[in-house]
């Protein structure tokens, strides 16, 4: 199932290789959209989401499914608000979980509205402008949330005898750059494979302004060496209706 993004103002899509992220760009496209042909379900897994971005969590969270969030700390200077990941439950008062990360101490701080004890500090590996790893996974028969920080492991209990926990959605916030978000199985690797496809596309009754006759898609492949194709080709979108004597609706 493909990954579908949407927006005004062009795209960046980076690709996590390794420790080393790629990009490229269609910023001449106005406007379009992205679809990626990827191994995530859409509706629980985005790449290079908007901050602040919200997901709703699937049922295999807590038992075959982990969240996990690829991203970079903002620089010192554009520091503004803590990066946080809030977990939300249905028919629960207050949000499940909260972790906050702070890169100027390096430390992550969860805390629930389940248990009474408050924050729970952890010292982590982080710095400024740097990239992190975050996972988290509850576990339901154990009373507890387990995370990874930068391949670091820490533990999380809640009160024994707290009921299995509905969840209803996971919201990233605050300064911080996402290159992915998603539920995967433990272990995966959020780079796209060798040889995706990434379709940029117009949106209905767009057409490439050069040449209205051509189908309004370019393809670019994800080759061997982790990069993508270069099109020569980047044309404009443009509305089909407002040109000539066609009539113009708005």
């Amino acid at each position: 199932m493909g990954l579908l993004y949407t927006g005004e103002d062009g795209y960046n899509l980076k690709l996590l290789n390794g420790a080393e992220a790629k990009e490229t760009s269609c910023s001449s496209y106005l406007p379009f959209t992205i679809t990626i042909n990827g191994c995530y379900l859409a509706e629980y897994a985005d790449y290079d989401p908007t901050i602040p971005w919200t997901l709703p969590v699937p049922t295999q969270f807590g038992s075959t499914l982990e969240m996990l969030v690829d991203g970079y700390m903002p620089e010192k200077d554009a520091l503004l608000e803590m990066p946080t990941v809030e977990f939300v439950g249905k028919d629960i008062d207050g949000k499940v979980l909260t972790i906050q990360v702070d890169p100027s101490y390096s430390i992550m701080t969860t805390k629930t509205s389940l248990d009474q004890w408050g924050d729970v500090d952890f010292d982590i590996s982080t710095d400024y402008g740097k990239p992190f790893q975050l996972t988290a996974q509850y576990n339901a028969a154990d009373f507890s949330f387990s995370f990874t920080f930068n391949g670091f492991s820490f533990y999380f209990d809640i009160p024994e005898g707290t009921a299995d926990i509905d969840f209803e959605s996971v919201t990233i916030s605050g300064s911080v750059e996402v290159t992915f978000i998603g539920f995967t199985e433990p272990d995966s690797i959020t780079a796209v494979p060798v040889g995706t496809i990434v379709k940029y596309q117009c949106p209905e009754l767009h057409v490439f302004e050069n040449d209205w006759d051509r189908k309004p898609v370019v393809l670019l492949t994800c080759k061997d060496d982790g990069l993508f194709q270069q099109s020569t080709d980047w044309s404009k979108c443009i509305y089909r209706k407002c040109y000539y004597l066609l009539p113009c609706f708005f």
